[in-house]
């Protein structure tokens, strides 16, 4: 720059187109995100706050937490305790398999696992591992063949790397008080690479469960294509039928409190199993029940059957589910009767 009054011209001029066209970008990409729905919105805007939510303080038989670490073990301890640990002994017979076919081996091969990994999203925070979805997705051409060779192996040995059985927790408040522990929910963050490999073994039981009619059609939670919006129109449709025809209808609802956390362990694999889906190497991810987690700051043991994010464990966990389905189109008729009368 020379210093001339017309540099200086040049100068503000250029300036000022800059920042009306950086106003103009940000004003498009606010709109974007309106446009996107309200958890791009929300997204949006956590990011915006600059003041990052701490550990809160919790309360514990009348004692507050002196500090994070004892607030941190308060949780945990609660987050463990509503585990179910059923006792060893006999478990109730099941219902005869709906298909005489095993689930057949699963093989990890490298252009499935590429696959997988380029179908990565490109923003997501990374697990214990520190490996982000970014670096897998970017370097997938590379890391396939390795990764695969893990996953094959830790498969057929029914063992899994370490660190893929950490997870880092936070607690979310639902409502309520909020120096209660029951009023939190604990979220896993898990390893990226485990992921991946729980959603190879997903598509492969779910392609089985379908292909032999074990899913019945009344079953819609955890399954592609199918959502709470489905179940609605599908009874919705049952019901006004039901009623022009001057048939009774009678609607009970029921809620699985802590579904994911109370469901028995052993009896869960009892149930998946008798399915004909026989290889415990299946269950390699729910033999795991005394995990080490990271919870915020410290690190505590505790119980866990499945990670609730994860699809493998929602879909296992429809499995069983899928028995109340089953049940629930078959009311023995005085009871039927009971509840007319009422």
């Amino acid at each position: 720059m020379s210093g001339a009054q017309e540099d200086y011209d040049l100068h503000r001029n250029f300036s000022n187109i800059l920042k009306s066209d950086l106003r103009l970008a940000k004003s498009r990409f606010e709109n974007n995100v309106v446009k996107s729905g309200p958890k791009a919105v929300y997204k949006f805007m956590r990011n915006k706050i600059l003041l990052k939510v701490s550990v809160p303080i919790i309360c514990n038989n009348n004692l507050f937490a002196k500090n994070e670490q004892e607030s941190a073990k308060f949780l945990a301890d609660f987050f463990g305790s509503v585990f179910t640990s059923e006792p060893k002994g006999n478990l109730p017979a099941c219902p005869a398999p709906r298909t005489e076919a095993s689930l057949p081996n699963i093989n990890f091969f490298e252009e499935i696992v590429l696959k997988e990994l380029d179908n990565l999203p490109d923003k997501s925070s990374p697990g214990p591992d520190g490996i982000t979805s970014h670096v897998l997705k970017r370097c997938s051409s590379n890391l396939a063949r390795p990764l695969s060779h893990i996953m094959e192996r830790s498969f057929q040995t029914s063992k899994l790397p370490p660190v893929w059985l950490q997870a880092h927790i936070t607690p979310v408040y639902k409502k309520g008080d909020k120096t209660m522990a029951e009023n939190y929910r604990p979220i896993s963050l898990t390893s990226t690479c485990c992921k991946v490999m729980e959603r190879i073994i997903w598509r492969h039981l779910l392609r089985f469960l379908y292909d032999h009619d074990i899913i019945t059609l009344n079953q819609h939670g955890f399954l592609p294509k199918r959502s709470t919006v489905t179940c609605l129109l599908q009874c919705l449709n049952e019901w006004t039928l039901s009623l022009e025809k001057n048939i009774p209808v009678d609607i009970i609802y029921l809620d699985f409190a802590k579904a994911f956390d109370r469901v028995p362990h052993r009896r869960l694999i009892y149930r998946v199993s008798h399915e004909r889906i026989t290889s415990e190497n299946y269950f390699y991810a729910t033999q795991n029940t005394n995990t080490m987690y990271h919870l915020i700051l410290t690190e505590f043991k505790m119980k866990c059957l499945i990670h609730d994010c994860f699809e493998f464990g929602n879909l296992i966990l429809t499995i069983v589910e899928n028995e109340v389905t089953r049940v629930s189109m078959v009311v023995p008729q005085p009871v039927g009767n009971l509840l007319r009368r009422r």
